[in-house]
């Protein structure tokens, strides 16, 4: 076992060698956890972020699409979400935290602007960062293949042929030459 003397209570906390390496009294303040309480939540939560750089990243915890999130009074918040309030002020109703970085991990309040989820996908649309054509999950054709297929059906294969060719239904390679889908493939 280790003692350590929280710097705020100076009470001695015996923690066994793996919780004095991990932090259990927080290295920064030097102070035990129910001491670490008393610290402003927006001097912890600016703790937890890297400003070394233009975006401002987020070193704690993240969900699966890499935005930071948080738990304050039971609930999970995105943390671009709380920088904007501690920094900008209110949410309006029914607004979104959006980011002109597009870096989910940022926290510059300078990087957030509020809009709808209207709004969100037209700049998602702008910045051509939607999933379309191959980085779409269920494409089964390439660019390269969408080519293909147009330029052999412009010299005379068939739909038919084309389509057992890829190993798809004939109404993808119809849509395909109709230029119905894979619009942006030239």
């Amino acid at each position: 076992m280790v003692n350590k003397t929280c710097s705020t209570c100076k009470q001695s906390l015996p923690l066994s060698a793996f919780h004095a390496d991990k932090g259990s009294m927080d290295g920064k303040y030097g102070i035990c956890k129910r001491c670490r309480g008393c610290i402003p939540k927006d001097e912890k939560f600016w703790d937890r972020v890297d400003k070394s750089g233009e975006c401002w990243i987020w070193l704690g915890n993240t969900n699966a699409t890499g935005y930071g999130v948080v738990k304050r009074n039971g609930k999970r918040l995105g943390v671009h979400r709380v920088s904007y309030q501690m920094a900008l002020g209110a949410i309006p109703d029914g607004l979104w935290v959006l980011h002109t970085c597009d870096n989910p991990s940022c926290v510059n309040p300078s990087h957030l602007f509020v809009g709808t989820a209207q709004d969100n996908i037209r700049d998602m649309v702008q910045k051509d960062r939607q999933a379309k054509g191959e980085r779409g999950g269920t494409a089964k054709l390439t660019e390269a293949q969408v080519i293909e297929i147009r330029v052999s059906y412009e010299n005379g294969k068939t739909i038919c042929a084309l389509a057992e060719y890829f190993q798809v239904w004939q109404s993808t390679i119809r849509r395909i030459v109709r230029r119905n889908s894979w619009r942006h493939v030239a």
